[in-house]
Order: structure tokens, then sequence, then C-alpha cells
């Protein structure tokens, strides 16, 4: 009696872990895929040489292709270091200049806290994400591979679905988003920047950032397929085995 009340209180408890490992990948997947994808990009070369011949840069900046990729790299590199302002200085007529007005400089001080926050936060779900997978091989063995297909194909179809709204909005509506996205993500109205004047948004105009969301909702959308396909196919010959 005793032992069939053990080996029962075992079961709830195997049965509680797999819930709790299971919860963690449906939540843990998604954002480890979108923040993935967005460190890719925002290191990427080929996203801003894409933006520079996209939507005319030079001609709008009157800046050069180097010019523009070496305050590119610049920026990419602020992104990772520990310096707290960009001046990033270029030569115009034999002279060095800042290509940043003050407002610009103090806004991408925020927009480095929130990329460094988006870095951090990618390594921390993917880390999680893939020690949550570990165990839950390790617990069901060869179970568990039809386990994580449906785990993964329903937090497909939950936040797929999500995904796939936020593109559509973006696609209908994309100032709207734009500015949405800025008012959560920072605390004031340095993001609000002059076209015609201020580098920052004449180098990175609002299709730039449309067509990276896209990106990023097309690469998650892809993986989420991928992986699902993997781990289906592993169930498929577990089950033949």
């Amino acid at each position: 009696m005793i032992d069939f009340f053990i080996i029962k209180i075992m079961l709830i408890s195997m049965i509680k872990i797999k819930n709790i490992i299971v919860t963690i990948i449906y939540l843990s997947l998604p954002v480890s895929l979108i923040t993935a994808n967005a460190t890719y990009l925002i290191n990427s070369n080929w996203l801003y040489s894409y933006n520079w011949n996209r939507n005319n840069i030079p001609e709008s900046t009157n800046l050069s292709i180097d010019d523009l990729n070496f305050i590119s790299n610049k920026i990419k590199t602020y992104f990772s270091d520990n310096s707290e302002r960009l001046d990033i200085k270029i030569k115009v007529n034999g002279y060095e200049n800042s290509i940043y007005n003050e407002k610009e400089i103090i806004h991408m001080i925020d927009v480095k806290n929130l990329i460094k926050f988006v870095y951090m936060i990618s390594i921390f779900t993917t880390v999680i994400l893939i020690l949550s997978i570990i165990s839950l091989i390790y617990f069901l063995k060869e179970n568990s591979y039809k386990l994580l297909s449906s785990t993964i194909k329903i937090s497909f179809l939950i936040f797929g679905s999500i995904v796939s709204i936020f593109i559509l909005a973006s696609i209908t509506n994309f100032t709207w988003v734009f500015t949405k996205f800025h008012m959560l993500s920072f605390s004031n109205d340095l993001w609000i920047l002059d076209p015609k004047k201020d580098m920052l948004i004449m180098m990175f105009p609002e299709r730039f950032f449309l067509e990276t969301t896209l990106l990023i909702g097309l690469f998650t959308i892809c993986e989420y397929i991928a992986i699902w396909f993997g781990f289906h196919i592993n169930s498929i010959y577990k089950k033949l085995d």
C-alpha cells in the first residue's frame, strides 16, 4: 500500500515536471526565435547594404556607400561595447564633423539599452529552451519527440498567429505600429526625429524598420516550421523503431 502511494506521488510529480517543462518550451521558443532573429539582423552587413540601395540613402544623405558602411559598422560596434555615446565623425571637405546631433546621440543611448536587453533575453531564453528540450528527452526518452512535435505545433499555432497578425498590421499601417512600439519602448520623445534634417532617420527611414520587422516575422515562422518538422520526423522514426 505504501509502495503504491509512493509510486503514485512520483507519477504525479513527473507529470507536473513534464507540464512545467512543456510550458517553458511554449513560452521560450517564440521569444528565443524572435530575439535571435533580431540580433542576427542588427549585426548583419547585407541588411544595411540593402537599405542603402533600396531607400536611395546616398542621395538623401549626400554620403557615399563607404561612409554609410563606416557609420553602420560603428553603430553595430557601439551596441556591443561599453561606450556610452555614439559620436561618429566623418570628413567633409577636409574637416571632421559629427554625423549625429545631440538629440540623436542621446536617443541612441536609449536604443543601445534596448538592444542590449534584446541580446540578454535572446541568450537567456535560448539557454532555457535548450535545457528544457534536453530535460524532456532525458525524462521521456523516445516518447519525447512526439510530445515535442505537438508542443511546438501548438506553440506555432498560437504565436505564429500572433506574429501573422503583427505582420498584417505592419503592412496595413506600419506608422501606427512604429509609433506604438517607440512609445512603449522609450520613456521620452527623443525618437521623434525630423526626416528632413536628422541624419539618423534619413539613414534609417520608416521603410527600413518595416522591412526588418517583416523579415523577423518571416524568419520566425520558417524556423518554427523547420523545428516542428525535425521533431515530427524524429517521432515517426522512433515509432517505426
